[in-house]
């Protein structure tokens, strides 16, 4: 799990490389516009009069149209390099304030969804072609980690930089200008990140979508039944996370109104950069898949109790401690996709697009259950659908997952 042990390493094992660090910077601002974007999307909807079920599914329709996007820019891209990539990025990126806080319509609001989930899979593909063009293979995984820490600072600070300019802001268009101004500051690094890149740029590997993996003879032979546990885990994961990203911030800003108004979701992002030394520890003492349900049930029981409080601090300390559970599953994961490639025979980008597409449907469940569990029983309810969501999921996965698999 990328943390900021994870940077100390990697800056001692590659050096200031300027161009590492200028991407970084970008990815830094353009994750805290991004942020931003999720953060406010789910309130400026609620106050648009829009209900909490279709808030949700607008939200998770956004996935769907990545899916959409994923196979559509695989072959449209095919052949770019990386800054063109990361421009297209930005393009759609810039329209997507103006579209989404401009919005009065559900249709509209469609729109800006479609266009987020078209910048955000540009910018993924964008990333991963710069790691396969510029970075040696052997460490490729230590930048992916180095990189991963500045998106969890952003997503950090964006709440906190959100509920501010909720209180202090008048009108939706200061909203959409505030939020472009991170993205120019992210659009400048990209300038300067563009500058120093040498002009070179090696033919790389082709990604497969998930069309082309399911028209392949005997594709899901290679899968069989042995990574599917791990599968319906990365799904659950994902579920319940962009759950807590659909009715969280309404939350946070009903709990802690003013300019604590994002600690909740700030607490919630803080884990991911803490508990790499945590994970170390657990996997010493306990096999990978205990640790990675056993912190899925705790963590789900343990969001279950949000709504049976009315206590501000509770709740953030529950969100805390939620989202540490849940950070320590992710080694199952890695692990058991690293470990069973070679007996599988599949490659990494086949499992890449394969993980890709239960991240997605993840993303479109989540929303849709938390907004319409919100809009029938209560906005604080919809952690206990979460919590059970996660309770459920263990359970089978204790029985389904078996013991030799990570």
């Amino acid at each position: 799990m990328p943390n900021l042990f994870h940077l100390k390493k990697h800056i001692g094992n590659h050096g200031a490389k300027w161009n590492l660090f200028t991407l970084a910077s970008m990815i830094f601002f353009f994750i805290i516009f991004d942020g931003l974007i999720m953060y406010l999307t789910p309130i400026v909807m609620q106050q648009s009069h829009i209900q909490l079920g279709t808030i949700g599914l607008v939200i998770g329709l956004s996935s769907v149209g990545g899916m959409f996007f994923d196979i559509l820019l695989v072959r449209v891209l095919e052949n770019a390099n990386h800054r063109r990539i990361f421009l297209y990025c930005f393009l759609a990126a810039s329209s997507t304030p103006l579209i989404l806080f401009g919005a009065t319509t559900i249709t509209v609001y469609l729109v800006a969804m479609a266009v987020w989930g078209l910048y955000y899979n540009l910018y993924e593909i964008g990333l991963l072609a710069y790691v396969d063009e510029k970075v040696p293979k052997e460490k490729q995984v230590s930048t992916f980690g180095f990189l991963n820490v500045f998106e969890g600072l952003g997503y950090l600070v964006a709440p906190f930089i959100a509920s501010i300019l909720l209180l202090v802001v008048v009108s939706n268009f200061a909203l959409a200008g505030w939020s472009y101004s991170f993205l120019i500051i992210a659009f400048i690094f990209f300038l300067f990140f563009s500058k120093l890149g040498k002009n070179i740029f090696p033919k790389r590997a082709k990604r497969k979508n998930f069309y082309n993996l399911i028209t392949e003879e005997k594709f899901f032979d290679k899968i069989r039944l042995r990574l599917l546990p791990v599968l319906f885990l990365t799904l659950t994961l994902n579920a319940v996370d962009a759950g807590v990203w659909t009715t969280g911030p309404i939350l946070s800003e009903k709990i802690t109104p003013g300019f604590a108004g994002g600690a909740f979701m700030i607490a919630y992002m803080i884990p991911p950069l803490l508990s790499g030394w945590i994970v170390g520890i657990l996997a010493k003492k306990f096999d990978k898949k205990n640790t990675a349900l056993f912190a899925l049930l705790f963590g789900s029981l343990l969001i279950t109790a949000i709504a049976l409080t009315k206590s501000p601090m509770f709740a953030i300390i529950a969100i805390f401690f939620v989202a540490l559970f849940w950070t320590l599953t992710d080694p199952t994961i890695k692990t058991a996709y690293t470990e069973h490639i070679a007996d599988l025979a599949v490659s990494h980008k086949e499992i890449e697009t394969v993980d890709d597409l239960f991240v997605n449907l993840g993303d479109t469940i989540g929303p849709i259950i938390a907004g319409y569990s919100a809009q029938f029983f209560g906005l604080e309810n919809s952690f206990i659908i979460i919590g059970i969501i996660g309770i459920l999921a263990s359970f089978i996965l204790f029985y389904f997952m078996p013991k030799n698999l990570v």
